[in-house]
């Protein structure tokens, strides 16, 4: 399983969840590890996760799960775009 770091890169609007640039979460080995203090919205986390669960297990060559590096929360008033990268070597 590869390790994810996942960092807010731009949010359109405001965040209800009170997410600010910069802010986000790693994804090591399967636990979601928070930097932020405050709290992660459920709705950004679900929109994301199928997306997280395939990075975490493809393969080099595995198609278009490979090449997506951000993602947004499904609020389309006020997105939250998340940049997702593998880390430690993954």
């Amino acid at each position: 399983m590869k390790n994810i770091r996942v960092r807010v890169s731009q949010i359109k609007g405001h965040c209800s969840a009170g997410l600010k640039v910069g802010d986000g979460f790693t994804l090591l080995d399967g636990t979601v590890i928070a930097d932020v203090k405050g709290p992660l919205c459920l709705y950004a986390l679900n929109a994301i996760s199928g997306y997280l669960t395939g990075q975490a297990f493809s393969q080099p060559g595995s198609g278009w799960v490979e090449d997506v590096a951000r993602l947004q929360c499904p609020d389309v008033a006020n997105a939250v775009v998340f940049e997702i990268k593998k880390i430690d070597g993954a």
